[in-house]
């Protein structure tokens, strides 16, 4: 099974840039709140990736500009949002109305922890 985690932005370095700037001057009118609390200025928060690294999912990221070059390419999904695919179905576990109820990173990962608890 494998969590896909759909970032409301694009990639690429030039977007990235974009983004991180965003973020900075910005940030509350930032559209990914999946990006604004899992990542800090230097990158991926350690406390994100720690925790990713002790799912028993395979874990992918996609941007939204990327699900054209994908199995998820017809999805309607608002973005951020974070899908479930068992190889059968793909099911939404954490929409972008479950992000906006988001304010830290410390939040998103104990609601993560409880929809997954519901799947075992």
């Amino acid at each position: 099974m494998e969590l896909i985690f759909i970032y409301n932005a694009k990639s690429g370095l030039f977007n990235g840039a974009i983004d991180y700037a965003h973020k900075l001057f910005s940030p509350s009118t930032y559209d990914c709140k999946l990006c604004t609390v899992t990542y800090g200025a230097l990158g991926m928060k350690k406390k994100w990736k720690n925790f990713l690294g002790d799912l028993k999912y395979n874990i992918r990221f996609l941007h939204k500009d990327e699900l054209v070059n994908t199995e998820f390419k017809d999805i309607t999904f608002n973005f951020p949002c974070i899908l479930l695919n068992n190889n059968k179905n793909l099911t939404l576990i954490f929409s972008h109305e479950d992000f906006k109820k988001t304010n830290s990173l410390e939040e998103l990962i104990e609601k993560l922890k409880n929809k997954l608890k519901t799947l075992d």
